[in-house]
């Protein structure tokens, strides 16, 4: 991530490939993107996936393994956890997968991403 659209430019930080970004400005080869801090940055549109991720915002999250308050747990995660968006569900409710190929559904709410 660099704070100008050119490798030229000073880098700000590294961030994984999977790294949930907002875009806000499209150049031609270089995208102005924003994390879920509010930071703001350029990044190469070649380093971009299409693969949608949601980072992880509440410090502790049980991932149901239905679409209800009352289902039994699927997976934890913590804070800062990427995870893949699988489908935005009913109610508030998002299904998503975890790296190691669980899935099941976290509330909006503790999520960044959508």
């Amino acid at each position: 991530m660099y704070d100008a659209p050119s490798r030229a430019s000073t880098p700000i930080y590294v961030a994984s490939r999977f790294y949930p970004v907002e875009l806000i400005v499209n150049l031609d080869a270089w995208v102005k993107v924003r994390d879920h801090t509010g930071t703001l940055s350029w990044v190469e549109k070649k380093s971009l996936s299409e693969r949608r991720m949601v980072i992880v915002t509440a410090p502790n999250v049980e991932v149901k393994s239905r679409a209800e308050d009352g289902a039994p747990a699927a997976f934890q995660v913590t804070q800062n956890v990427a995870l893949d968006l699988v489908e935005i569900a009913q109610g508030g409710w998002v299904r998503v997968r975890h790296a190691d190929g669980s899935t099941g559904f976290v509330r909006a709410s503790v999520i960044w991403g959508l």
